[in-house]
């Protein structure tokens, strides 16, 4: 089983075998500035109030949120067959672990009912080799320089959010 992402340019794949879980699910997301507040289609109300107790980091952790619950929906969608929202889930950082603890708000069948419990792991990483970027297109270049060309100061010093479950 598998789970693809990809962001900017970058893809990451994440492999099981079937023995080890049931379903795999993987996101990667850019950290950079969002044009619009996307928190009120993102969090539960819980999950708002976290991002709202550190003002610092309200956005990476909005973003955080966002990105680990694409990781379920990557994860169970092709499941349960069906589409479901943000609000199916709720998260709850656990800080001394760096993961998320999940349960599913709602029934998504195939045994995925409501009360359904599950850990959501995620990281934000920096330092990733950067890359020459052409500028009509987002398409990454072996320039081998190790400089960005770009006067984007988002872009000069890339760093990601990348969230996992393995759903057994």
């Amino acid at each position: 089983i598998g789970s693809l992402t990809h962001s900017n340019g970058w893809a990451l794949a994440a492999v099981a075998h079937r023995a080890a879980a049931q379903a795999v699910g993987i996101d990667l997301q850019l950290v950079k500035s969002l044009p619009y507040d996307i928190s009120s289609k993102v969090c539960t109300a819980s999950e708002l109030e976290w991002c709202n107790s550190n003002t610092e980091e309200r956005q990476l952790r909005v973003l955080q949120i966002f990105s680990a619950k694409e990781s379920v929906y990557k994860a169970l969608a092709p499941i349960v067959g069906r589409y479901f929202g943000f609000s199916a889930a709720e998260l709850t950082w656990n800080n001394t672990q760096g993961n998320f603890s999940g349960v599913l708000l709602e029934d998504l069948g195939s045994g995925y009912n409501s009360g359904w419990r599950f850990v959501v792991q995620a990281a934000t990483v920096s330092g990733v080799p950067p890359l020459s970027w052409n500028n009509k297109r987002k398409v990454p270049s072996d320039n081998n320089n190790h400089r960005l060309q770009t006067s984007n100061p988002e872009v000069l010093r890339p760093a990601w959010i990348v969230s996992w479950i393995l759903a057994n």
